[in-house]
């Protein structure tokens, strides 16, 4: 196994309680959001799917989910009724957005004014936040800034890909891909 990244429609909590365990349904029994608990049903529930009804997920000391297979990594996200969720035999990330937000008001925020020159495409604000989001998964440690610390150096649009760096962490490629009205990046 390389990797593999599944995107899928959020379901309904109800139509979820065979696929999660006991506990993480009573878990997201107790969050107020509906939206928010299907969410959380519907990953864990693809994770199974993929990996054996028996997997065990938690989280790491920096609240990254994980499982409990040797050499078996996952990365999750979630935005407006849509999971992405990677799986992989090294350490990954994935982000999912809606294109609906409005990433250029915070651009300066997470993009060098050397990024905001890769691209004139009016989308390319959310192409970056969500290969930066992937990149601060993939990169597994706290306190790293999305403006400065992840550096995305160049694109090749037709390959939907993103050279990057990570500062103190190497270089990696980013993919992208536009479904409907979704940014998706991951490092898989």
């Amino acid at each position: 196994m390389t990797g593999r990244v599944l995107i899928e429609p959020v379901a309904e909590a109800a139509s979820l309680s065979a696929s999660v365990t006991e506990q993480e349904w009573r878990q997201a029994m107790t969050f107020t959001c509906r939206r928010r608990r299907d969410e959380y049903l519907s990953w864990r529930a693809a994770v199974r799917r993929e990996l054996g009804r028996d997997v065990k997920i938690d989280y790491d000391e920096v609240g990254a989910p994980r499982v409990d297979i040797p050499d078996i990594y996952i990365s999750v996200s979630h935005a407006r009724g849509m999971i992405a969720v990677a799986i992989a035999d090294r350490r990954c990330g994935i982000d999912i957005e809606s294109l609906d937000r409005r990433f250029e008001h915070v651009a300066d925020r997470y993009m060098s004014p050397r990024e905001r020159e890769l691209s004139p495409d009016p989308e390319w604000p959310a192409v970056v936040w969500c290969a930066k989001e992937a990149m601060y998964k993939l990169c597994g440690r706290r306190g790293v800034s999305l403006r400065d610390d992840l550096v995305v150096e160049s694109c090749d649009i037709d390959r939907q890909r993103l050279c990057c760096r990570i500062v103190g962490g190497g270089r990696c490629t980013i993919n992208i891909k536009k479904i409907k009205d979704y940014i998706i990046a991951s490092s898989v």
